[in-house]
């Protein structure tokens, strides 16, 4: 019996390279499991970021596209919309 992931609900990651992991619906439908975060940086939910920091973090991301030239952070499906809006309370 397959294992069912729960979509859209981020947890801390057991990968040491990442904060949190989400599974996402990946471009064949089925569940893809992405991570985001750098564990050695602060950030705003953790309340290790100052409001300076976040207005530069999040200037800084506005600007990441993806290979097809749309804005990262409006894709749900990607890790730069959940450091984005998850990590640095995107506004």
């Amino acid at each position: 019996m397959a294992r069912q992931e729960t979509l859209y609900q981020p947890f801390p990651s057991k990968n040491k390279k990442h904060k949190y992991s989400v599974y996402v619906k990946g471009p064949t439908g089925k569940p893809k499991l992405i991570g985001f975060g750098s564990p050695g940086f602060g950030d705003w939910r953790s309340r290790t970021a100052t409001a300076k920091q976040r207005d530069a973090y999040q200037a800084r991301a506005k600007a990441i596209r993806k290979k097809d030239g749309s804005l990262a952070y409006k894709d749900k499906d990607s890790p730069a919309w959940w450091s984005f809006f998850y990590l640095w309370g995107g506004k």
